[in-house]
């Protein structure tokens, strides 16, 4: 986090996303506040209840020459990457997460049917992933999906149908995940990783989709 603050234009006032949960562990419903970000830095209590930091780094323009993106996952076009129909992919969803052990990201399908990737900087990740195209043997209502971390046992036998992958994430190494693929991660340590969500031609179907289905609600 050092790392961070050595950086003159830095702007400590950028308000970023606090997420606290109820216990370790524990990923569903946390409470989610906005907070500035030099009070998400603060170091927090010993007996404070877990709590992670979702910081949307591209308003904080100085940290970007800060990471070289592989070339893997800089395809997106930028009649794909800048149109504002598409939520301009290319400019938006990209994070740096910061949290301690049992913190992290309960079970979901990521923004729009996206694909992403994500590189931990320093300690380690469970992950817990079901293929795309097993994604509805998982889905529960109301949108929500089985908890790929803590199932409860009537939904196990769901699992059971389903592609499921299961790995360690260390330092230095990236994840992709696949559009529509239901994954939930775990922090094992104190964890600071770097994300990006992105749409390139093979998911550019699905993220329409996606969108018409979104707008479709919202009329």
């Amino acid at each position: 986090v050092s790392h961070f603050l050595q950086h003159d234009s830095l702007d400590l006032a950028q308000p970023v996303e606090l997420l606290t949960f109820r216990e370790s562990g524990a990923l569903d419903s946390p409470l989610n506040e906005s907070v500035p970000l030099a009070v998400a830095l603060q170091p927090a209590a010993e007996d404070a209840p877990p709590q992670y930091v979702k910081w949307a780094y591209e308003d904080a323009g100085c940290l970007l020459p800060d990471l070289d993106v592989s070339s893997f996952f800089t395809e997106t076009p930028l009649t794909h990457a800048e149109h504002p129909m598409l939520l301009q992919p290319g400019k938006c969803f990209k994070w740096i997460y910061i949290g301690g052990p049992g913190t992290g990201s309960a079970t979901h399908s990521d923004i729009l049917d996206s694909a992403a990737w994500l590189m931990v900087v320093t300690g380690a990740k469970r992950w817990r992933m079901v293929h795309g195209q097993d994604r509805d043997l998982v889905a529960l209502p109301q949108g929500k999906y089985v908890d790929l971390q803590r199932p409860a046992p009537e939904h196990v036998p769901l699992l059971t149908k389903a592609r499921l992958y299961e790995a360690e994430q260390r330092p230095g190494t990236a994840v992709y995940v696949p559009s529509r693929c239901v994954h939930a991660v775990l922090n094992l340590t104190h964890t600071i990783a770097a994300t990006h969500n992105y749409v390139d031609g093979p998911v550019l179907p699905f993220w329409k989709a996606s969108m018409e289905r979104m707008l479709a609600d919202m009329c």
